[in-house]
């Protein structure tokens, strides 16, 4: 079996708080496993997703809010930290993953 494992420098940097479940030491572990696991594991860098992209499911005053965070050095976004690394980075990841997934 082949496994998929796409990931992006810029998601050791995703810190979203304390007791969140996204963090560093959670994605080091998962990408561990998989290459201990006993199967293929394919690595792959994700692209930065391109804004016209993340407007095809999030709404362009979400996308602002986002970008505005980030630009003043992160913040809260509801129950979400946002830091470091973008929501164009995570929808990278994403769009990069199932379209591998999709042509095999």
């Amino acid at each position: 079996m082949r496994v998929l494992s796409v990931s992006h420098p810029a998601c050791a940097l995703h810190d979203a708080g304390w007791g969140h479940p996204e963090r560093p030491a959670r994605l080091e572990a998962a990408l561990r496993g998989a290459e201990r696991a006993p199967v293929e594991t394919i690595p792959a860098e994700a692209p930065r997703a391109e804004r016209e992209n993340l407007e095809l499911v999030h709404d362009p005053s979400y996308i602002d809010r986002i970008e505005r965070l980030c630009a003043m050095g992160g913040g809260r976004l509801g129950r979400s930290w946002i830091g470091s690394i973008t929501r164009a980075a995570l929808s990278g990841l994403r769009r990069s993953g199932m379209g591998r997934c999709v042509r095999g």
